[in-house]
């Protein structure tokens, strides 16, 4: 069974940021790296090359320039000439309240315990070695994570070992050669309720959520760094809706994998599923400032998802530095507003090309998906002529199509796989992505080829997409189709939805669901094409089309009082 460790028995009074009761945001940074990784059962998992070293130096100049909280970095990623570095330079040291959370290259058990050696014969530096000294299993190489942090102008240096391998079907790798530990440390403060744990990529394969939940009070912020090509499968997503569905307390985690150009060096295996991700309990509320913090984000990289309660709060798929401010929350004496601000805000991004770039990033421009939609016709053309300024234009606009609207766009599925038209996640995210693109296309030719009832004839060939002028207040006033010309009807616009459901009842229950969310205005003017089952072909559903009801709107029938023939 593994240990967890509170640090104030090992050091008392540690004051850090991060579980200190007090107001004050968390600053975050954090590295998704990139590059092409070595795996041997001596060393374990490394990247010798020199650009990724020089990535890494840099990476500890820009701590050292943006002073956070937490500085984080994913498993198996920080070489251990930039921890030489780090130690032996004190002023790359933490400063007092922070907290450094390396993710190290692996490295032979025998070098590892001789960096620490050499490294705690310094003056004012002390490495901790319980984890070390507590081996569950000793054997070829660690897969540590080391954290740095400031005690009395000293330098602690405290090395967690993680305690459960991989995936390992061949028992090649982590199965066979891996140096086990026993202990997870519980960063606590005695006068706070604030908790900070890391939990090593597999290790949530052996350390269940419930027992970290009963060794663990208070409010717990778990960070989670990964090597992983599958950061959403059930394990962990379980794992995780655990942690936050806690009701006693309120939880955070913060996942942190690698870039999806990733690679294993002389094989076909890549890390094409980053999905590097903050997570808290949603604050049930999609308009006003919560609508504002999402477009503030995204501009710098980080996109929101929620599943309807918890958020997720993820960085788009290359290799990034994300500088960010989240919460804690036992913040003491403060009352009211100055309590809570909102979470997560982003600070800055930097993007590397040769260099790291400070708020460089040009969003959309290699999204695959958008570039297809670049192709289309002028008229139909709102969603890519939107999404720079308003992408939540988009997003609204985009879930219309589908009859799920802006909620839907942004919800993840339960195995928390994002579908979102404007920007996905990773490869698996892409496929879902462009099954909907292709929906979306299909639409977009029966519109071209005039396939409109007759009752809403005044739209063939008079048409363009776009949204409710007064969007995001748009009530009920719902629609996505209007004449680019004048016509003689008080309220032309139009509701286009398509479809993969086949059969007509189901589709009878779409356009009833529709009307009861529209205003009495539009209620007869929606339009769902669908493939009837068996043939093939999409054609439109019009039972509920009454073309004198639309050209003399004043007075619309109740939705509900209509009787569809079959």
């Amino acid at each position: 069974m593994v240990e967890f460790t509170n640090v104030t028995s090992l050091i008392e009074n540690v004051n850090l940021n991060i579980t200190s009761a007090s107001s004050s945001a968390v600053k975050v940074l954090q590295w998704q790296c990139e590059g092409e990784i070595d795996v041997n059962s001596y060393n374990g998992v490394q990247i010798t090359s020199d650009e990724f070293l020089n990535k890494a130096m840099d990476f500890l100049e820009i701590v050292q320039s943006k002073n956070p909280d937490l500085a984080l970095t994913p498993e198996y990623s920080f070489p251990y000439e930039g921890l030489q570095r780090l130690v032996m330079n004190e002023s790359l040291w933490p400063k007092a309240g922070s907290l450094f959370c390396f993710g190290t290259q692996g490295e032979n058990i025998n070098n590892f315990k001789e960096y620490l050696n050499e490294w705690d014969k310094h003056e004012n530096i002390n490495v901790i070695w319980n984890a070390v000294h507590n081996l569950r299993e000793e054997k070829n190489f660690v897969s540590p994570l080391i954290y740095f942090f400031i005690f009395n102008s000293e330098l602690y240096i405290l090395p967690q070992i993680k305690t459960g391998n991989m995936l390992d079907k061949w028992r090649n790798l982590e199965a066979n050669d891996l140096c086990l530990g026993n202990t997870v440390f519980v960063f606590d403060d005695n006068n706070s309720s604030n908790k900070f744990l890391s939990i090593i990529c597999a290790d949530v394969l052996h350390i269940k959520a419930e027992h970290i939940l009963e060794n663990v009070s208070g409010n717990i912020t778990i960070f989670h760094p990964q090597l992983n090509e599958n950061p959403r499968n059930r394990y962990f997503t379980t794992f995780r809706r655990e942690i936050l569905d806690n009701t006693k307390n309120t939880n955070r985690i913060i996942t942190l994998n690698w870039a999806s150009k990733t690679k294993l060096s002389g094989t076909q295996i890549n890390f094409s599923k980053p999905w590097s991700t903050f997570y808290k309990k949603h604050n049930r509320n999609l308009q006003g400032d919560s609508r504002k913090l999402r477009l503030k984000n995204l501009k710098l990289g980080y996109f929101f998802a929620y599943d309807g309660i918890n958020e997720y709060w993820y960085c788009e798929r290359k290799e990034n530095i994300k500088f960010y401010s989240i919460n804690k929350s036992d913040t003491g004496e403060a009352q009211g507003p100055a309590a809570h601000g909102y979470e997560p805000v982003m600070i800055s991004t930097y993007d590397y090309s040769s260099s790291w770039l400070e708020n460089s990033n040009a969003l959309f421009s290699e999204d695959s998906l958008i570039k297809e939609l670049e192709n289309l016709e002028e008229r139909y053309l709102f969603p890519i002529q939107t999404l720079s300024n308003s992408p939540d234009q988009s997003d609204f606009f985009f879930g219309s199509c589908f009859g799920h609207f802006e909620e839907g766009e942004i919800r993840t599925n339960d195995n928390e796989l994002v579908s979102r038209m404007i920007i996905g996640s990773d490869e698996e995210s892409d496929d879902k992505r462009f099954g909907k693109l292709h929906l979306f296309l299909i639409l977009v030719d029966n519109l071209k080829s005039g396939n409109i009832p007759n009752a809403l004839a005044y739209l063939k060939e008079n048409h363009e997409f776009t949204v409710d002028e007064d969007f995001p207040e748009n009530g009920s006033m719902v629609y996505n189709l209007k004449p680019y010309e004048d016509v003689e009807i008080r309220y032309p616009e139009c509701l286009v939805v398509i479809t993969n459901e086949k059969r007509e009842n189901k589709i009878e229950q779409i356009v009833t669901e529709l009307s009861a969310k529209l205003s009495k205005r539009l209620r007869n003017q929606i339009i769902v094409y669908y493939e009837p089952l068996g043939k093939q072909g999409y054609i439109y559903y019009d039972k509920h089309l009454d073309e004198s009801e639309i050209q003399n709107p004043n007075f619309t029938k109740n939705f509900a009082d209509i009787r569809i023939s079959k």
